[in-house]
Order: structure tokens, then sequence, then C-alpha cells
């Protein structure tokens, strides 16, 4: 679910596209649906939250900017529990090594109490794999609501 930072970043139509260039509108299609869908499931995991009276921060682009001198890219939010560490949640169901990275990185500057985890939405409920329990392997995710 990573790109979701695009939905952001909004540019006349002629910057993104070259008008003698119709092939470019289907290069932007995909980058769009999948801007809608992260958009669908920032607007859903907010809601999630809300709904069950987590406390949490969602990382907006305004929030980003307090990190801005940070070499890194973002989380997307910080989820408070009473279990467990604080997490540092990226939403995406298909981690990659650079998302690994990132949330490693996070959770070193954050310190104790506080870990990365990946979150995404499987059979209609929120499910995460802690950043220390992960192994590529997405079997292993749990109910949202065990680290919480």
């Amino acid at each position: 679910m990573r790109g979701h930072r695009a939905m952001y970043d909004v540019l006349p139509f002629e910057d993104t596209m070259k008008p003698d260039d119709p092939a470019g509108a289907d290069d932007d299609a995909d980058d769009d649906t999948d801007c809608e869908r992260d958009a669908d499931a920032f607007a859903a995991f907010d809601a999630w939250l809300k709904e069950r009276g987590f406390p949490y921060v969602e990382v907006t682009e305004a929030k980003r900017a307090i990190f801005a001198g940070a070499a890194l890219d973002s989380f997307d939010f910080l989820v408070y529990s009473q279990v467990g560490p604080n997490l540092l949640v990226l939403l995406t169901d298909d981690p990659t090594p650079d998302d690994v990275d990132l949330l490693r990185e996070w959770a070193k500057t954050f310190g104790p109490g506080f870990a990365g985890a990946f979150v995404w939405q499987a059979d209609g409920e929120w499910v995460a794999v802690l950043l220390a329990d992960w192994n590529g392997n997405k079997l292993q995710a749990r109910s949202l609501r065990d680290h919480l």
C-alpha cells in the first residue's frame, strides 16, 4: 500500500502527462488506482481506530514536516498500546526490504517502548506483524487487537 504520499501532491494535469503522449495516461492510471486504494485504506484504518477508542496519531503530510530533517520516509500511524509497545504502523500488505529498513530505523529513533508494525486488512479484519517477528511470511499475522 505504498505510494499513498502521492495523494498529497496535487499537480496540474499538464505536469502529470504530456498532451502529445496519450500513452502516458495509462502509465498514471495504475498510480491513481493505488492512491485511491491507499486513501480508502487510510480512511478505513482511521475509522476503525476511532470506533474502538484506540489512541493514535495519523502521520499526515503536515506532521511529516516535523521529520523533514530525517533522511527517512515516514510511517503512517502511531498507535498507542495498552498491552505492549506503541506501534509505528506502516499500512502495507507486501512489505519490501526498504519498508523493513524504514521501520527498523524509526523504531530505533523512537527507542524503547515503540515497535514497527506492518498492518493490513485480511478477510475484513485488521491484522499486524511486528517488525521483530517479520520473516516475509504474511501467514504469521495476528489480529491487530492482540497488539493493542
